[in-house]
């Protein structure tokens, strides 16, 4: 229960940001974290009940808009089937590039209106 916490009035629990990068294969470098404080995708400030501070979670709505926006590679393999072997390749031999704003680092982290095209 450490990674999670159960919002009032829901039977849903929220994600903290690190659980929701390391579920949508961004486990590296703190690059969720960065994309959220960065301003590129939401997160809901929240106080952890077992230790009461303030840590940042991904509710369903913040969820959401980060899957509207974007894509990872494991997030790809799982929506089109595709093994994210076989996704790099066809990502590096085409003209879709990693979301890489001033050029900031987020690894394989992808536009999905980029990367739509691609896999339809």
């Amino acid at each position: 229960l450490q990674h999670c916490h159960r919002s009032q009035g829901s039977r849903l629990f929220d994600l903290t940001v690190a659980a929701f990068g390391r579920q949508i294969g961004m486990r590296d470098h703190g690059r969720f974290l960065a994309l959220v404080t960065s301003g590129h995708t939401s997160a809901t400030s929240k106080q952890d009940p077992l230790t009461g501070l303030t840590q940042m979670y991904m509710t369903k709505d913040d969820i959401s808009v980060f899957y509207e926006r974007y894509f990872t590679l494991s997030t790809m393999a799982l929506e089109d089937g595709i093994d994210r072997r076989t996704l790099l390749t066809r990502l590096k031999s085409s003209e879709v590039h990693p979301f890489k704003p001033k050029g900031e680092d987020y690894g394989h982290l992808y536009l999905r209106r980029d990367v739509d095209a691609l896999l339809k």
